[in-house]
């Protein structure tokens, strides 16, 4: 039996300002089971025409721009589209505090948000505005021995926008180079982001799976500099304890492992499971 109603109840429903805690610490035990539809990936793994990495001054964003079709997601728990906007990351002064999400209390060596926008809004500036119109895509990086190098074309670029508000332009490669698409086994939940100074909601989606990377690769990142040109050394949300007794925890289509919420680095191309699809429903 699918949960679908469930689950959009949560997404649609307009808190009215009310907030809602993020980051948040992931827990199995306190997860509600959901089985939906698959999450669908659409043209992620397409090779962008244009990619570019900049330094607003408070965190490093990866922009894309494809020569066809935008990337965005769709079923799962979601009725509509939801386009890509861009990627950003966080980290911390040292490797064991550099996400902004726990896994059973434990934070990571760093945290990618990947940010997408509801398409029936048309633009950015409107969907913000709507219960339903933001998804982050969370995953973390856990630390591993050796340098991912999946990650080079960015690490090698962080020395080029130290400066706040600096660019540059960086090879076009598939973003499923970095991030691994999932159709199942991952969590939600709806939390809110203070955003220009409102609470915005926003659905947060979390991968089980982390990223590998290097402890060199996590220190580049805290030599980018901020407005008053110190470094950045830390970017990251505490974790918010006042989460409202009704804000529900989703685990969507669990896979057989319930012991520990995040699971181990993977191994094998990124397209050895994820259904990724090659189409344009716009």
């Amino acid at each position: 039996m699918l949960d679908f109603d469930e689950v959009n109840e949560v997404i649609n429903n307009d808190n009215e300002g009310k907030k809602l805690a993020s980051p948040i610490d992931l827990n199995l035990a306190k997860m509600k089971i959901l089985n939906l539809p698959l999450l669908t990936w659409y043209n992620y793994e397409n090779k962008p025409r244009k990619m570019k990495l900049t330094n607003t001054g408070k965190t490093v964003v990866l922009s894309i721009m494809w020569p066809n079709n935008n990337a965005y997601i769709s079923s799962g728990p979601f009725k509509d589209n939801y386009e890509f906007s861009q990627i950003h990351f966080h980290w911390g002064k040292n490797e064991m505090i550099g996400s902004e999400h726990s896994f059973d209390g434990a934070k990571q060596a760093m945290e990618l948000h990947a940010v997408h926008f509801n398409s029936k809004y048309k633009n950015k500036l409107n969907a913000i505005k709507e219960p339903d119109g933001t998804v982050i895509i969370v995953y973390v990086f856990r630390l591993q021995s050796t340098p991912n190098n999946n990650l080079n074309t960015i690490i090698k670029s962080l020395n080029l926008i130290q400066d706040p508000d600096s660019s540059v332009r960086i090879n076009p490669e598939p973003i499923i180079n970095i991030l691994r698409p999932f159709n199942g086994d991952y969590f939600l939940y709806k939390g809110t982001l203070n955003i220009n100074n409102y609470e915005r909601e926003i659905i947060w989606v979390i991968s089980r799976v982390p990223i590998g990377i290097s402890i060199e690769q996590v220190s580049q990142f805290r030599n980018i500099c901020n407005k008053n040109l110190d470094k950045i050394i830390d970017n990251c949300r505490v974790i918010d304890d006042d989460a409202d007794d009704n804000q529900q925890i989703f685990h969507i289509c669990p896979s057989g492992y319930s012991y520990w919420s995040l699971l181990q680095l993977p191994s094998g191309p990124v397209t050895d499971g994820p259904r990724i699809n090659q189409q344009n429903n716009f």
